[in-house]
């Protein structure tokens, strides 16, 4: 079977053919041969994979000249015996010369569309019934390498994509520091900036031990401009709950020690936590019949936007995700923000989500304050003219309520 797709700026409907139809070789009909093979090749990758053999061709056509394109479609159609043309993509005059070549050759041609949102096939001329040959579940990194970036990983780079280990116990810690983070985020963030800022700049113990004396940790912040701050009441809740151990103050000195790394990595960055709360929800987010709603969710993706990264030093395009989750097809973007949220965030996140997911990106804000600011009002309007969903409410949420919201984000 082939397969001819006309070449669109909407990436993910250029390579669902491929991925599930089952092809021997899909031909891409466009404009322009270089931007067809620039990004066939990051479809062959996909391709490879998860072990398909299809081959991938392109042709290029001026996308104003109905007699070329009829030319080009009736020579593939007489070529090959059995041909699917798939009708999402595409200038009109493309379509035009489908419909023609389909009258000329009706017993060589069938014509499909993907419905992206439903999870189907739909072929035209049929009975109407939507079909599918194989689930549409991308993963995070297909579908940013579609669209022509990467997801770069911890290995790769300083900032790079974490992966998280979401045990039992685990779970009991990020649910028992969210508790004490959302109680008062401005606190939180104050304190677990400065152990961020403590354990970047000043000399540590061994291990997963933390400790700063008062004096010279406000003498080596005041350099960069970070201030110290230190809660004890937040810290003696942590150490309740487990998440730190040995805690000890005394004359302007603080001592303790992490539970473990992935502790250490919530508590000196202010807004993990949330992600993290965002993250788990999402992973535990079902659908009606009790299956995970999300095929794939991740945090503090790193996106590298050409997937070349760059020795340091030099420029590159890049941009963190907070959280991302994959429905089939339809990507979620999250943007978490425990504190104050500047209308920027808005702009990055929106621009983001269209390069990496076109029409089909679905754009989320879950703020926490946001009524302490006084532009609330405005980034409420902003963010409701650019499509992102706004949630403000999360931390009056129970563990089952959080599910539930997120459960929803994909369809929003």
């Amino acid at each position: 079977m082939t397969v001819i797709e006309f070449f669109d700026k909407a990436a993910i409907e250029n390579v669902l053919s491929a991925l599930l139809c089952g092809p021997d070789r899909v031909v891409f009909i466009g404009d322009s041969t270089k931007r067809m093979n620039r990004s066939l090749e990051a479809y062959r990758e996909i391709l490879a994979g998860r072990g398909l053999h299809v081959e991938l061709l392109c042709h290029g056509v001026r996308k104003n000249n109905l007699k070329a394109i009829v030319e080009v479609l009736t020579a593939i159609v007489e070529r090959e015996s059995d041909c699917v043309f798939n009708l999402d993509g595409g200038e009109d005059l493309y379509l035009v010369a489908v419909g023609m070549v389909a009258q000329k050759y009706p017993d060589r041609v069938r014509l499909h569309r993907f419905n992206v949102r439903s999870n189907s096939i739909v072929e035209l001329g049929s009975d109407g019934t939507d079909r599918l040959s194989g689930p549409i579940a991308l993963s995070i990194p297909e579908n940013i390498r579609i669209y022509g970036g990467s997801v770069v990983g911890w290995d790769s780079h300083a900032d790079g994509t974490v992966e998280w280990q979401f045990d039992e116990a685990f779970r009991q810690d990020l649910e028992a520091m969210w508790q004490i983070c959302r109680r008062d985020p401005k606190d939180w963030n104050n304190m677990i900036n400065t152990l961020d800022c403590v354990s970047e700049r000043v000399a540590q113990p061994e291990g997963e031990s933390f400790r700063a004396d008062g004096k010279s940790a406000r003498a080596a912040l005041k350099r960069t401009g970070d201030r110290y701050v230190v809660e004890p009441e937040i810290l003696k809740a942590l150490e309740k709950t487990g998440v730190i151990r040995n805690l000890r103050i005394w004359d302007d000195t603080v001592e303790f020690d992490f539970k473990n790394r992935q502790v250490r990595k919530c508590l000196t960055k202010a807004g993990q936590v949330l992600e993290l709360v965002v993250h788990v929800a999402a992973l535990d987010a079902r659908d009606g019949d009790e299956k995970p709603m999300y095929n794939d969710v991740s945090s503090g993706v790193y996106i590298d936007w050409d997937a070349r990264l760059e020795p340091d030093g030099q420029a590159d395009v890049s941009n963190e995700i907070d959280v991302m989750m994959m429905k089939g097809a339809v990507p979620v973007f999250v943007s978490c923000k425990n504190g104050f949220v500047d209308v920027d965030e808005l702009y990055k996140l929106s621009h983001v989500a269209h390069r990496f997911g076109g029409r089909y990106a679905r754009k989320v804000l879950v703020a926490t304050r946001l009524d302490d600011q006084s532009s609330a009002k405005y980034i409420r309007a902003r963010a409701e003219d650019m499509g992102i969903r706004v949630i403000e409410d999360l931390q009056e949420m129970d563990p089952a309520q959080r599910c539930r919201l997120m459960a929803k984000l994909w369809n929003s």
